[in-house]
């Protein structure tokens, strides 16, 4: 986790103060980054195996954090459905076309097929982007950047899960367990955060609303449906 518990002396025993987050960048278990609910100081993490998605370090299920997070994270279930921020304007328009796209790994299937990240942009929802899996850690993230040289307000961003791929195999069991969508600036500092849990398979839309401007899109996504492959059919990204 990311701090170190007080010692106190009681009675001439020692005894540990309980673990106490302060925000979102010390809730990282075993490599995997969760959400710090500030109300209780306590970190949760998404888990697909309990009814409420997120759960504790230890396994026990708690419910999701409640739009505290010291980033200005939210918690999801997955479903796109948050506040409006303030708009960045009228008619924003797809600014895809207008930055490029990096992925940490591409996969390349038993045919020779590869999976690029171009086919993330392509705007065909049959073709999808799919990463080489998260290696010998499952914990391991897979990374999607999007960059653009000039600031953009960045009103909407929505990452379109596989299922509707034109390949049948390919719609389920190739997505993850979560993602976490942030934005950053000029100087290359967050200005949105979001986190999103992804239940079920295929996974849901997830759909942001930063209402910042910002240079990059970064996601990070882990807890690999399959650890050789995982990805997303396409990144939709709307602003001015």
């Amino acid at each position: 986790m990311g701090a170190v518990a007080t010692l106190g002396v009681v009675s001439g025993c020692l005894s540990f103060e309980p673990f106490r987050c302060e925000g979102d960048g010390d809730c990282v278990f075993d490599g995997k980054p969760g959400q710090c609910r500030l109300a209780e100081q306590v970190c949760v993490y998404p888990d697909s195996s309990c009814s409420t998605q997120w759960s504790a370090a230890d396994g026990e299920c708690m419910s999701a954090a409640s739009g505290d997070s010291s980033a200005g994270a939210e918690a999801s279930d997955g479903t796109g459905e948050t506040d409006a921020p303030p708009p960045c304007g009228p008619d924003p328009r797809t600014l895809i076309a207008e930055g490029t796209v990096w992925a940490s790994s591409v996969y390349e299937d038993m045919d020779g097929a590869m999976y690029p990240e171009s086919l993330a942009v392509d705007g065909d929802y049959g073709t999808s982007w799919l990463s080489a899996g998260s290696g010998l850690t499952e914990s391991t993230p897979s990374m999607f950047r999007w960059t653009t040289d000039e600031p953009r307000c960045i009103a909407r961003v929505a990452v379109i899960g596989n299922g509707m791929h034109e390949r049948q195999e390919l719609r389920r069991n190739f997505g993850f367990g979560g993602l976490i969508m942030r934005v950053y600036d000029e100087r290359d500092q967050i200005a949105f955060q979001r986190m999103f849990s992804l239940p079920d398979s295929p996974d849901p839309d997830a759909i942001g609303e930063p209402g910042v401007e910002g240079v990059k899109v970064e996601l990070e996504l882990f807890d690999h449906e399959v650890f050789y492959s995982g990805g997303f059919s396409e990144l939709e990204i709307d602003g001015t």
